[in-house]
């Protein structure tokens, strides 16, 4: 439960390209079916899909297409009111709680802001009996600030995003007896952009991010079965 990935008319795995705020996923999701994918959804303003000549602007190799998860942009734009959201879920199925929790506060041309949230769920739960080692823990951390004076805006935000959960054995192709992954992921991110309104060329946007990708499964005997480490 703890691992989706979107397909889209049938494609999926590396034909499908996840990005988040522009920036590409730093993550193992499309090399393996067991990798959960390292982006919080809940807190997402909008998502897109990209697909055709689009695509191009993240990859030159994906028949798919790009799924882009929207997440700070509102708040690196100048804002001139605090901005304030909160969120509760439960779920029955596996005993699952969930909590979000969003800040914006704006001081002259400078604003602040952060994202925080957890997930966690216990054994999937079904008429016929609890299919184990199932459980998952998420949680989520964003701090950012952001300046904007007329045309020019820059900001600068961090995220971790800490994610520890179950493989339930017996499956073809997955671990005989089962595993548990830990990912942990820290992303550094820089963005400017310039409106310069001139007929040919009316905005330049740059952005630079810095990411830290662990991966390690563990067998059911407790041993590291493999170790991944991706930086970017």
């Amino acid at each position: 439960p703890a691992i989706a990935r979107p397909v889209i008319k049938g494609l999926g795995s590396n034909r499908i390209v996840l990005a988040q705020d522009g920036i590409l996923s730093n993550d193992l999701s499309s090399t393996s079916p067991d990798h959960a994918v390292s982006i919080e959804p809940y807190s997402a303003e909008r998502i897109e899909i990209l697909r055709g000549p689009q695509t191009v602007l993240y990859t030159s190799s994906i028949s798919g297409g790009v799924i882009n998860v929207a997440k700070n942009e509102s708040f690196i734009n100048k804002q001139t009111s605090d901005q304030y959201s909160a969120g509760l879920f439960l779920n029955s199925a596996n005993l699952g709680r969930q909590a979000n929790i969003s800040a914006l506060v704006p001081t002259g041309d400078f604003s602040f802001w952060t994202i925080a949230g957890f997930n966690q769920t216990e054994e999937v739960r079904s008429p016929i009996g609890i299919l184990d080692n199932t459980s998952s823990d998420n949680k989520v951390l964003s701090v950012g600030t952001a300046y904007n004076i007329i045309d020019l805006s820059v900001a600068g935000y961090f995220e971790t995003f800490n994610l520890d959960y179950g493989v339930p054995g017996g499956f073809l192709g997955s671990h005989p007896n089962g595993a548990d992954i830990e990912i942990q992921k820290n992303d550094y991110n820089l963005r400017l952009d310039y409106h310069l309104h001139y007929d040919f060329l009316d905005n330049i946007e740059m952005l630079f991010q810095r990411s830290y990708y662990h991966h390690t499964e563990f067998e059911s005997n407790g041993a590291i079965a493999a170790q991944f480490v991706n930086r970017m």
